[in-house]
């Protein structure tokens, strides 16, 4: 795990809690991780989380948590990402996305593309996905099916030690 020194802005962190609404995420993902935000630089972690919605959080402890940056990203593209970050406070968590995801799962049709019933909220993932969207970086073919471990095992970021 990296020194919090060594993260810089838009760097991707992605964790898991000993909780059983993490370990359920995990299992039905088939993922070693739960819940994943972006650093913004200056000590700070962004993301959706449930019955907050879109929140700015001091960076927690790094145990049980990874860090993964975009390969490509110039500074520019960096604060813009943070930027995106920070004019989504507010946003309300998408506890229906959640459902469709794992339905999704459950199905095996995670490249079906349900439909998201309000494009003004979001869960973790795909809170992550679109930001980095706009500055031109997919990770996938539909970012409401982006799930943690796509993020963490896409070509288009390097692991951090």
């Amino acid at each position: 795990m990296p020194n919090v020194a060594d993260l810089r802005a838009a760097d991707i962190i992605l964790s898991y809690e000993s909780t059983f609404v993490s370990w359920l995420i995990r299992k039905v993902t088939k993922s070693q991780w739960s819940h994943v935000g972006i650093y913004d630089g200056c000590g700070n972690f962004y993301s959706a989380v449930p019955f907050k919605g879109v929140c700015k959080q001091p960076l927690p402890n790094l145990a049980r948590k990874a860090v993964c940056r975009v390969k490509s990203l110039n500074d520019s593209q960096r604060q813009i990402v943070v930027d995106l970050c920070q004019s989504n406070l507010g946003r309300k968590y998408d506890f229906v996305q959640v459902l469709l995801v794992g339905w999704r799962i459950v199905t095996h049709r995670i490249d079906t593309n349900t439909g998201d019933p309000d494009q003004n909220k979001y869960e973790c993932s795909e809170f992550v996905a679109e930001m980095f969207s706009k500055v031109g970086v997919y990770f996938g073919k539909i970012i409401d099916n982006v799930l943690p471990e796509t993020i963490w095992a896409s070509q288009l970021v390097d692991k951090l030690p």
